[in-house]
């Protein structure tokens, strides 16, 4: 449910177990958005939305949902993440 995964992310957050893709990296770097930007908006926000589920990112195979979170950041601004839960957050794309 949403609420687990937005128990999942701020627990994982808060552990410093986000990582952040290449993609998401990039867009980051154009964005002017930081880590710290993502890992606060990650320990802090205040919802998850499903974005996709397991079965459509995954073709009906077994695999993680994917989560859209939006938040402020260290600064006030809103950010928002996709992010996947496995080991870690994994933050797909900033948006």
């Amino acid at each position: 449910t949403a609420d687990d995964a937005l128990r999942a992310i701020q627990a994982l957050a808060r552990a410093n177990r986000i990582h952040i893709t290449t993609h998401a990296a990039e867009r980051m770097a154009e964005r002017r958005i930081t880590r710290r930007d993502i890992w606060y908006v990650a320990r802090v926000v205040a919802a998850a939305e499903l974005r996709a589920p397991a079965a459509v990112v995954h073709g009906g195979t077994d695999g993680p949902d994917r989560w859209r979170v939006v938040g402020a950041d260290a600064d006030g601004v809103e950010t928002g993440v996709v992010a996947v839960i496995r080991d870690g957050v994994v933050v797909v794309t900033i948006f």
